[in-house]
């Protein structure tokens, strides 16, 4: 037994497109304010002015997990008597158009359900979404069995199962190559401007997901990585550990090779504050020391560059740690 959010599309949502297929604003998706959608996704706050989530979405068309943001529009409940919107919505972006308009005309569906997963005692839970045609005559003669959340809104709340869909999600990899937008990032750092605390939008799949699409899965040091499909050698490395207290803040990470990150976190080498690697003089590997007083590579979109903070952190308490780790 599944749960199920279907919504029709409209014109409005889908930025009005012109008659050359061209949006002329921001396309999104209204989420009904219904408990059972809302039990579908992320808890939002009425207090928090605007609070928003970061859903991490299986485009199902294209088998890319594409980052939206998820905002609450809620003025008029936060901020009585100064506000008029209260209105949830999932914002699109051009990775989840597979950099394509797929949702051309009004009328066209979306499902949405949330895919729960746990792997190594992490949630790496995701929502599925895929599209269906208005001229999809089988969906229109089940979507006509439904009733709708409210009259002519065109959303709807299914529980059972639609075979469609699974068969579909069941035939995609759940490892996907994710995109994370420059909109999306852009909007987080507009939520840190006004004083919001924007580590609360991160666990450890986000930042596994943010740090690794921020570097292009390549390692920042070798710029490298060895691929087959969707397995990659290339690891989220904290830059100040969690077991300091670090953050899964995506500015507290770096794409590194496995063997890179092992040494990273032993203290063989370290990050300078201008970003140039730094190798430990007792460490005598030939292999390291081809990186020492290189640059590593620094992602285009300053959101993922690292923290100063963090990297002082990593100078001064895990640069040679290797020399008394095993000592009573």
């Amino acid at each position: 037994m599944h749960k199920y959010f279907i919504k029709k599309l409209g014109n409005q949502e889908l930025g009005s497109v012109n008659t050359y297929g061209v949006p002329q604003r921001g396309r999104y998706i209204f989420v009904s304010k219904s408990p059972e959608v809302l039990s579908i996704f992320p808890p939002l706050s009425e207090i928090v002015l605007n609070d928003s989530a970061l859903l991490p979405i299986l485009a199902m068309y294209s088998g890319e997990k594409v980052y939206c943001n998820y905002i609450y529009h809620n003025d008029s409940i936060a901020r009585p008597g100064q506000g008029t919107r209260n209105e949830y919505r999932i914002y699109l972006n051009k990775g989840l158009d597979n950099k394509e308009k797929l949702f051309f005309l009004a009328g066209d569906y979306v499902i949405i359900r949330k895919v729960e997963l746990f792997q190594d005692n992490v949630d790496n839970s995701f929502y599925a979404l895929d599209y269906v045609k208005a001229t999809d005559l089988g969906f229109a003669s089940f979507i006509s069995q439904l009733a709708p959340l409210r009259a002519n809104s065109g959303q709807f709340y299914y529980e059972g199962e639609i075979s469609q869909f699974e068969e579909k999600l069941h035939s995609i990899s759940i490892q996907a190559r994710v995109i994370v937008d420059d909109k999306v990032t852009a909007e987080i750092q507009k939520e840190e401007k006004a004083g919001r605390d924007i580590s609360s939008l991160f666990s450890a799949q986000t930042f596994r997901d943010f740090v690794l699409a921020g570097y292009g899965y390549k390692c920042a040091i070798t710029h490298m990585n060895i691929q087959y499909k969707e397995l990659y050698n290339i690891e989220a490395a904290h830059i100040m550990p969690r077991s300091h207290s670090g953050l899964f803040m995506p500015n507290n990470g770096i794409a590194l090779s496995r063997d890179m990150h092992w040494a990273f976190d032993k203290g063989f080498f370290t990050i300078t504050n201008d970003l140039i690697v730094k190798v430990h003089p007792e460490i005598a590997s030939e292999y390291l020391r081809l990186y020492d007083g290189q640059k590593i590579y620094v992602p285009e979109n300053s959101f993922f560059i690292p923290d100063v903070n963090n990297l002082k952190y990593h100078q001064e308490h895990i640069y040679g740690l290797f020399k008394t780790t095993g000592r009573l």
